[in-house]
């Protein structure tokens, strides 16, 4: 059976190999632009991150582009269908045509097999889904290094394309991809239109239960809306052991604060809700969009994440609970000159953490300098400036 399933391995690879060099033979069509999410719940797919966003742009308001979302799984594209957008299933007979035929190929993570080996001749753009202070790609010893290039030849898909959010963040990019300065676009995140003006399809895929518990919260006209988020561990580990749930939850109640958490998406099939109820305390899906949402919160405690940006743009208080920092520190790494630009409290124990609930934002200034920083556009455009800059 072992050497059936080598066999079977080796026959997909060298298929995945053939079909890809096949593929540069296809002519491409610019006006033809697919869109490849990285998202995935438990049952399917989930729209989101910077390709939706981008997608969304092109839908609703460049007609002279054909824009098609390439999906993982029929339900997503059933759901976009009827929305009125254009969805093909990445192993229809359509999807890989399309897949074929685009001039340009717009992803947010790197490429899966599925999606490399028909991607030859496409101008592929890594919109990403963000940079936080952790290291990533080439430059994190836990990523890229241990994945073997014959094996998963997607994960070293060259480029033709990299968005950052500033000038500063492009050097990240190039040590994470081992690209060029010239090949990374700053023109800011698709996502962070959704924070300047209305998105029209963004509700797709929102995240319900997050949406839930903020209208309950003002319902009950609670003082402060937290939201936990904290990033993925190499190892899987949950988060949530390092809070004392039941402690927590009555020092909330005590101050009429509320604590929404929800975790990193990869966390979305797996068994991660604790089985307790708290009455101050809820917890969310993982893996739904909660771009349109985030607004909404008063303030972040998370870590290492790439939400920690989110919140600096959004100009809100941010506290980083870190307790495995020394851990963390070895594998994956964090990038020290950005870990330092991070404005907000940072808290090493559970006790520390309660004690900032309640501290004065100290991080105004900080935080403004951050934001100069680290974006170059606060104003809602990315997705017209990516456009544009493509030549459309």
């Amino acid at each position: 059976m072992r050497i059936f399933k080598k066999a079977l391995t080796l026959s997909d690879i060298i298929l995945s190999r053939v079909i890809y060099v096949l593929s540069f033979l296809m002519p491409r069509d610019k006006k033809l632009w697919i869109f490849i999410g990285w998202l995935h719940g438990g049952e399917r797919e989930i729209f989101g991150e910077n390709p939706k966003y981008l997608f969304l742009h092109t839908s609703n308001n460049r007609p002279n582009l054909n824009s098609v979302w390439i999906g993982r799984d029929k339900k997503i594209c059933k759901i976009l269908k009827d929305r009125g957008y254009k969805c093909r299933y990445i192993n229809s007979p359509a999807g890989i045509y399309y897949s074929l035929r685009a001039g340009y190929t717009f992803v947010g993570a790197f490429m899966q097999i599925a999606n490399w080996r028909y991607s030859g001749g496409s101008r592929v753009v890594q919109l990403w889904h963000g940079k936080g202070p952790k290291k990533t790609g080439h430059a994190n010893p836990y990523g890229l290094q241990r994945y073997n290039r014959i094996l998963y030849p997607n994960l070293f898909k060259k480029f033709y394309m990299f968005i950052s959010a500033s000038d500063y963040l492009a050097k990240f990019v190039v040590s994470a991809f081992k690209t060029q300065m010239d090949k990374v676009l700053v023109a800011g995140f698709p996502k962070y239109d959704v924070f300047f003006s209305n998105t029209e399809g963004s509700d797709v895929d929102i995240n319900e239960g997050l949406q839930r518990e903020i209208e309950y919260a003002k319902s009950k006209k609670v003082e402060k809306v937290f939201l936990y988020a904290p990033t993925f561990r190499p190892g899987g580990s949950n988060p949530l052991d390092e809070l004392r749930l039941g402690e927590l939850n009555n020092l909330l109640r005590k101050k009429n604060y509320l604590l929404i958490g929800t975790l990193h998406p990869k966390f979305a099939s797996k068994e991660w809700l604790p089985k307790q109820s708290f009455t101050n305390i809820k917890f969310t899906e993982s893996g739904y969009d909660i771009y349109p949402l985030l607004p909404k919160f008063d303030e972040l405690i998370t870590d290492y994440s790439s939400l920690a940006m989110d919140f600096i743009i959004l100009d809100k208080p941010i506290i980083f609970f870190v307790p495995d920092i020394g851990e963390y520190k070895k594998t994956p790494g964090l990038h020290e000159e950005l870990w330092s630009l991070m404005p907000g409290h940072k808290v090493y124990s559970f006790e520390e953490l309660k004690g900032a609930l309640d501290k004065e934002d100290e991080y105004k200034e900080e935080r403004k300098r951050a934001r100069e920083i680290l974006f170059k556009f606060k104003d809602g455009n990315s997705s017209k400036r990516i456009v544009e800059r493509l030549g459309f």
